[in-house]
């Protein structure tokens, strides 16, 4: 298997916080116990305009106010994450930690933590196998927060064009992965499947943020917003958040959910696809322009 480089947006050799930009605004004093956790694959930064709009990105991003970032697909070119460095110091007045796993060149898989509300005391990540085997990776950040230790996991899986044969692979390698960590554990990322058995690996150890969602949904949760009515994140559900394994006593409790819209309002029609739309993905979400094909997924957990 071919080693890819692990990276940060700063390009230091060990993960050092971003520190806020002078004259950024204080950061919140946090008054829960309550983790928010965002999962995002960002498409290389082009949104569904075709537009290829970095600062976009990082703005939708830094508005969710997430502690931790799980995010897929960020272009490599540091030039590029400098930039986004920049705008998210600057829009959230946050501190900021990272870690990538640079895929193929291209992509870049990775864990961004809001230094103010968690540390991190390790970082580490693996290369996986498959088909697209040097595109496809795990990253894991050990994040301390509310002074209890939970272990993040981001991932990426073989697309669409893949057999879903080398997504069982992976699957089975993540399982593998992350299982000498202590619990509790969050796996989060783009799993390019709606197939159950081929999460069967993960879910029967795990639960699922997402299905929590549906079953507990009312409008006033927003866990899915009026033109998405299936509560998908790209045409279908392929990006998840499991958390906790179900054979331990609790530790975490998951107290929310949602997807969210993402849309530019000025683009927006009330039916059929806006003007703007270049790249469609599904019906209702192509009602207005989005960074990203994909939507981000929240989910909030409470650690005690």
């Amino acid at each position: 298997m071919s080693c890819c480089a692990s990276a940060h947006w700063g390009a230091t050799a060990s993960p050092a916080p971003i520190t806020a930009a002078s004259g950024g605004s204080a950061p919140p004093s946090l008054t829960d116990n309550k983790l928010d956790v965002m999962q995002w694959n960002v498409h290389q930064n082009i949104g569904t305009d075709g537009g290829n709009l970095p600062l976009r990105v990082a703005s939708h991003m830094a508005l969710q106010n997430a502690d931790v970032i799980s995010i897929n697909e960020l272009p490599t070119t540091q030039s590029v994450r400098d930039q986004m460095r920049a705008h998210l110091i600057a829009v959230s007045g946050q501190q900021w930690s990272d870690w990538y796993f640079d895929e193929n060149g291209s992509n870049g898989n990775g864990i961004i933590v809001r230094s103010s509300a968690c540390s991190v005391s390790s970082w580490t990540s693996q290369e996986l196998s498959g088909v697209q085997a040097s595109d496809r990776s795990i990253v894991q950040a050990t994040v301390n927060f509310n002074g209890k230790t939970v272990n993040v996991f981001s991932t990426h899986l073989d697309s669409s064009s893949a057999p879903e044969s080398s997504r069982v692979t992976q699957v089975g390698e993540i399982a593998t992965f992350t299982a000498p960590y202590a619990n509790p554990k969050i796996i989060v990322g783009d799993f390019n499947t709606t197939n159950t058995s081929t999460l069967s690996g993960i879910t029967v150890n795990y639960h699922d943020a997402w299905a929590w969602g549906i079953s507990n949904y009312t409008p006033d949760r927003s866990f899915k917003y009026t033109d998405n009515t299936g509560a998908y994140t790209r045409a279908n559900r392929i990006d998840y958040h499991f958390f906790s394994p179900k054979s331990q006593p609790a530790v975490i409790e998951l107290v929310e959910a949602r997807i969210v819209d993402t849309r530019d309002m000025f683009t927006y029609v009330s039916s059929g696809v806006s003007p703007n739309v270049t790249l469609t993905v599904v019906a209702g979400d192509d009602k207005g322009v989005r960074p990203s094909d994909h939507n981000m997924i929240m989910a909030s957990f409470l650690v005690p």
